[in-house]
């Protein structure tokens, strides 16, 4: 026996029903996303009347709320009990009322003038590009203006008698005007043929009962959901949690007003804080495990959480990251919830500085070693809950991790082959970042954080001079520094042995200076004879030589230097990868 009901509405009745508050949306569901151009191929599928898929609804109890609701973007808040939740469907749902209530940040019209000219052959009912006819332009408040123009408002097709009382004015001032008669009778005899559909267009929709459980509501909307966009973790705890008189997504956003160092966090993944939550509470941190494994009590460690997360960041900070202004540089995320609940674990905060100081060091270490081994390309969430567990044991106890112990294997032949996308050139670039570089124009400090001036990853030996020479050389992450704009357009279609000069002489200073500026790059003597002489391979190696003498001098890392030759193909890693959300659930 079937679980739901099948029935259909007009599109008219919809959209009236989302203005009255009669449907609203749940608490979990995502925002609006959809940009005008994929609008305007929705409103061509009604024109054409193809089908534009089916709704799923959730029948509401007005004696018990299982699910907290909220109203559709850009409609008003009210305090009405909707009849229905809308579990999919919203990005479509939305795009109409943006189109016919006029509402949102763009305003959509209909060009009359186009539509007669393209259809002046045809009959009423032949199908039309009516996408090309569909004009979009910023907000206004007084569409009702662009009629002078031919361009008919969608808000005046909200229904059909509206469109036809805007529409008597109109033909009258064409009479006056002396318009083109031929255009005057299309309006009066064959606009409607056109527009019918907006009118008459009946959605199917897909009723769940409203016994369901939580758990049954949400499996349900992860596998009808048709946009593709499947609940997070989060969204599913935001409404187990709701239940229970706890607004996570509130929570959230209390957080980013206390805390404005996590907010990049937090943007790119909410789920983070319940994943430092599942390891302080001895759980499993996989995103899709969390709605089932944490409880009411566990979220008690909510602000715990909050405040681990905030230590982390600026601890992150100081290794480099820049993660303050946002993530390009972090290699992998899972190490934020790692140290913050280690901090929140450890009582960061209250130790005396000696042992702050040697926590911190001992975790910017481990963060490193974790980016250049590749820690975290597989297995990422079981590692996770091991890491945690062995940071304590080597603090507290001295015990090492077996991968920190075992070093880092080192070949510059093929270090620099890799670029700055993936793990081990994240790393390099937080390395370069965290040496606080100086801009070669301007001598500012330069680099990814907050309160540095602004500044990008460019190249030093300029892609538009060395890309067809050196091929995919050009691309190592070696070949990459922060720089200004200003520094990037003086050098960036010149030869290095041309901008070295020219920036000396135009700053007015001696070798020496810009040597020492360029020590804070990375570059040493032997690296800048090879800028003057354009050997960039060479340059590559010596840069990569001073990085790994950084590495283990500054850091301590456990360096081992493999000196033999070898290929990027035969050390079967991919270090430019992006690791999907599947992939760190797995």
């Amino acid at each position: 026996m079937n679980e739901f009901n099948l029935d259909q509405r007009k599109l008219e009745s919809l959209l009236a029903s989302i203005e009255d508050g009669e449907l609203k949306l749940p608490c979990f569901q995502r925002s609006y996303k959809w940009k005008p151009s994929r609008v305007k191929k929705l409103l061509d599928s009604i024109q054409k009347n193809h089908p534009a898929g089916s709704l799923l609804f959730l029948e509401c109890d007005s004696k018990k709320r299982l699910i907290m609701h909220e109203p559709f973007k850009y409609t008003e808040k009210n305090d009405v009990v909707p009849e229905y939740l809308v579990l999919d469907g919203q990005q479509r749902l939305t795009s109409f009322f943006c189109a016919f209530y006029n509402k949102g940040t763009k305003s959509y019209y209909l060009d009359l003038m186009k539509l007669f000219r393209e259809t002046k052959e045809q009959s009423g009912g032949d199908l039309v590009d009516f996408e090309s006819l569909i004009v979009v332009k910023n907000k206004d408040f007084f569409p009702d203006q662009y009629l002078a123009n031919h361009l008919l408002p969608f808000s005046f097709l909200r229904n059909k008698e509206i469109m036809r009382e805007k529409l008597v004015s109109y033909k009258q001032n064409l009479r006056n005007e002396g318009i083109d008669q031929h255009f005057i009778n299309f309006l009066d005899s064959k606009l409607e043929s056109y527009l019918d559909a907006f009118f008459d267009y009946r959605f199917p929709i897909i009723i769940l009962p409203k016994k369901l459980s939580l758990d049954a509501v949400c499996k349900v909307f992860q596998t009808i959901n048709t946009t593709g966009l499947k609940l997070s973790a989060f969204d599913i705890c935001v409404a187990k949690f709701m239940t229970l008189d706890k607004n996570l997504k509130e929570m959230i956003k209390k957080a980013k007003s206390q805390y404005d160092n996590i907010g990049p966090i937090l943007e790119n993944d909410e789920t983070v804080v319940l994943q430092v939550i599942a390891l302080l509470a001895n759980k499993s941190p996989k995103k899709n495990k969390l709605a089932d494994i944490l409880d009411e009590n566990d979220i008690s460690l909510w602000d715990k959480a909050i405040e681990g997360l905030s230590i982390a960041s600026n601890l992150l900070v100081n290794f480099g990251t820049g993660c303050n202004k946002d993530l390009s540089l972090l290699p992998y995320q899972p190490v934020f919830p790692v140290i913050a609940a280690f901090l929140v674990d450890r009582d960061f905060k209250n130790q005396s500085v000696p042992v702050q100081s040697n926590i911190s060091e001992k975790l910017k270490k481990w963060f490193y070693t974790t980016a250049l081994t590749l820690r975290y390309i597989e297995g990422t969430e079981n590692k996770m809950k091991d890491d945690y567990n062995q940071l304590k044991r080597w603090i507290l106890n001295g015990v090492e991790p077996d991968y920190m112990a075992n070093g880092i294997s080192w070949n510059n032949s093929r270090i620099i082959n890799l670029n700055k996308t993936g793990a081990i050139g994240k790393a390099i670039l937080c390395a370069i970042n965290f040496n606080k570089p100086s801009d070669f124009y301007t001598d500012a400090h330069v680099g990814l954080g907050l309160n540095i001036v602004n500044s990008q990853l460019h190249h030093i030996f300029p892609d538009a001079q060395y890309s067809t020479e050196y091929n995919g050389l050009v691309n190592s992450v070696f070949n990459f520094t922060f720089l200004t704009a200003e520094s990037n357009n003086y050098i960036k279609n010149k030869r290095t042995s041309q901008y070295i000069p020219e920036i000396i002489n135009e700053r007015g200073i001696i070798e020496s200076a810009f040597k020492s500026l360029l020590q804070t790059h990375f570059i040493d003597e032997i690296g800048f004879e090879n800028l003057k002489q354009e050997r960039l391979e060479e340059f590559l190696g010596q840069r990569a030589s001073i990085i790994r003498k950084f590495f283990s001098e500054t850091l301590a890392l456990n360096i081992k230097v493999d000196e033999t030759t070898q290929n990027l193909e035969d050390m079967n890693i991919d270090d430019d990868f992006d690791l999907s959300e599947e992939q760190i659930e797995a």
